[in-house]
């Protein structure tokens, strides 16, 4: 939730501004209305309205990029554990032993 009396107000303008322009093309306002109207990657973008005018702050955009980074680092797989050999069947072990393999 943002705090208006100690976080930086910016209209979503200004905040699109501010983000680096990938591609060389800068990130237009609509972009960040969407990450707010519909999310990206299950996370809003943090908003409030004053005077029918829509605005983000620094800090909530920089919580919202940590919280899309963090959604998309991948998750590393638990070790596996070597699971014992199951039994073989005495059928089994004969016909590997007469190719001369033993278990």
């Amino acid at each position: 939730m943002i705090d208006r009396r100690n976080e930086t107000l910016l209209t979503l303008q200004d905040a699109a501004a501010e983000l680096p322009a990938p591609d060389g093309k800068p990130v237009h306002w609509r972009t960040l209305y969407g990450w707010w109207w519909k999310g990206l990657r299950g996370v809003c973008l943090e908003t409030i309205l004053i005077a029918n005018r829509r605005f983000t702050s620094r800090e909530a955009l920089d919580r919202f990029l940590e919280a899309i980074n963090a959604a998309r680092q991948p998750r590393h797989a638990e070790p596996r554990i070597q699971e014992p050999m199951p039994r073989v069947c005495a059928a089994t072990r004969a016909t590997l032993a007469r190719h001369g393999i033993e278990i």
